[in-house]
């Protein structure tokens, strides 16, 4: 019951401010984003750092999830196949942070030349591999009993990172088409702007891709940073897990993390003329029900069969 009326808070919160950013998502961005007239790219340092590392939580998380699932192997697989699983979820670590590296390393590109050759190549690796080996070590002295109640979070960390993030994807590519405040901003026209819930599809790139826009500069709708930021809601699944989480404080900061995390990047994004407010905002929700629902089918539905 407590549960369900928190739910209908938040729902309420949210509604009323996509309620606004219906309305005022245009105005909204003319007074926070930091773009001069004609200009495509801010330099405002807070959009870029939060730009560069913005997607971060997705991948330490998703690195996280692995790393759990490397050591339940170890202690829940007899045979020697474990090793090869081992290895495999492995590789899917450093593929993790080595992608990571790569996409922040891109974003920075647009701000400084960055000459992409061999030896950055071997740092990227490196690093990867550094990172690969601290994440299953921050693991090595939890016991198996922990090990076995980890696995369910990492199971809800894969489901809400693919999930969401395929339903992110497939709406700013395929179905709203939503063309970006620095994208106008760069043409010193406005008229293309659409509310967050026009269908847009291909149609704004196909006709504006003359005038030298990218096809990310139609990519505006939801936020692709909010929604990895947003991984971080699936914190709020260890209350359900373990004793120690249970305290209010712990409630209090597995639910305030996620929130403010999403406030910080998504300004961010407003801020840079990525985003607008229901961008930003959708992101969040989208990610928040996603969890939600694997929440409620690895965790909460087992607790309450025992």
């Amino acid at each position: 019951m407590k549960n369900s009326k928190k739910y209908f808070i938040l729902g309420g919160v949210i509604f009323s401010i996509l309620i606004v950013a219906t309305f005022f998502d245009l105005q909204i961005s003319f007074l926070l984003a930091d773009l001069s007239p004609g200009e495509i790219i801010t330099s405002n340092l807070f959009a870029i750092i939060f730009e560069i590392i913005g997607e971060g939580a997705l991948y330490f998380f998703l690195a996280f999830a692995f790393a759990v699932i490397f050591w339940w192997l170890k202690f829940n697989i007899k045979n020697n196949l474990k090793y090869f699983y081992q290895v495999v979820i492995s590789i899917l670590i450093f593929l993790t942070f080595f992608i990571f590296i790569n996409k922040a390393t891109i974003y920075l590109s647009n701000y400084m030349t960055i000459e992409f050759n061999y030896y950055f190549l071997i740092f990227s690796i490196s690093v990867a591999i550094i990172l690969t080996i601290l994440s299953i070590l921050s693991l090595k002295f939890f016991k198996q009993k922990q090990i076995n109640v980890l696995i369910k979070f990492a199971f809800v960390i894969i489901c809400v990172v693919f999930v969401s993030n395929l339903i992110t994807q497939i709406s700013k590519t395929f179905v709203f088409g939503r063309i970006r405040f620095k994208a106008m901003n760069y043409l010193e026209d406005f008229s293309f702007y659409t509310p967050w819930f026009f269908l847009n599809g291909t149609g704004l790139f196909e006709n504006l891709q003359q005038a030298g826009l990218t096809a990310d500069m139609f990519k505006s709708f939801p936020s692709g940073h909010v929604t990895a930021t947003a991984i971080t809601f699936t914190l709020i699944c260890l209350p359900c897990l373990f004793k120690k989480f249970k305290s209010k404080f712990w409630k209090i900061f597995c639910w305030a993390t996620p929130v403010v995390l999403i406030l910080i990047v998504g300004l961010a994004r407003i801020i840079a003329g990525a985003h607008f407010l229901s961008d930003v905002l959708m992101a969040g929700l989208v990610t928040l029900l996603v969890t939600l629902f694997f929440k409620h089918r690895f965790i909460d539905k087992e607790n309450k069969t025992k």
